[in-house]
């Protein structure tokens, strides 16, 4: 596939954006990750509740 010149600039700065983002969450503790881990599972649950198809619902993890 041939992307042209703009196409590459733009994808250059999308996947160095991602990078960047994704080596700072790995410098987040632990206990901050399993706080994002649960609002993830809650937001699940959200879109699963308002889709058309109803499917079990995701377990959300109970953390103190």
């Amino acid at each position: 596939m041939k992307f042209d010149e703009d196409t590459k600039k733009i994808m250059k700065t999308i996947f160095a954006s991602k990078e960047k983002f994704h080596k700072e969450r790995r410098k987040l503790p632990f206990e901050e990750k399993i706080r994002i881990v649960v609002q993830l599972q809650k937001l699940a649950n959200e879109i699963t509740k308002q889709k058309k198809h109803k499917r079990t619902s995701f377990p959300v993890w109970e953390i103190g």
